[in-house]
């Protein structure tokens, strides 16, 4: 009884975790717009401070405006 309790939540739990993982694909988008628009370059080397990467994250945490 108690294993099965511990398996449902933790079945529980693992997809809870997976599912906020999943960026939105039009916010994704959005921000690498965003980012193409202020001169952020994809798959080229960058040496600026902020990397294309970094910023679509901070974008998509809401950080980058």
């Amino acid at each position: 009884m108690i294993r099965s309790i511990f398996i449902a939540a933790l079945v529980i739990t693992a997809t809870g975790a997976q599912a906020q993982r999943m960026p939105n694909p039009q916010k994704l988008e959005a921000c690498r717009q965003l980012a193409r628009e202020r001169g952020f370059k994809f798959g080229a080397f960058n040496k600026g401070a902020i990397k294309p990467k970094d910023f679509v994250r901070g974008c998509m945490q809401g950080t980058q405006r």
